[in-house]
């Protein structure tokens, strides 16, 4: 008899970028190298070997092991929904 499994959601934090908030983005990264940013564009950001790139609406992710991601709006909005707060 087969049994039924569900997939573990694991909790995230997640910063969208805008286009104008790039120094909430390096502070959420942290221990950020360098970084190019062009208002209301892109901006990419050097963490030790790794440049992360993202466009204005992605969303940069910090999941559980402390891994960053980027994820377009579309693709973030399809897997993650909101916590609510208690």
């Amino acid at each position: 008899m087969a049994k039924r499994y569900v997939k573990k959601a694991n909790e995230i934090q997640a910063v969208q970028y805008n286009g104008t908030n790039a120094m909430e983005i390096v502070d959420f990264v942290d221990d950020v190298i360098g970084i190019d940013w062009y208002e209301n564009a892109s901006l990419e950001i050097t963490i030790d070997k790794e440049t992360i790139e993202c466009f204005k609406g992605d969303y940069v992710v910090k999941d559980h092991k402390d891994k960053i991601k980027v994820y377009e709006a579309n693709e973030f909005e399809k897997n993650y929904s909101e916590v609510e707060d208690d």
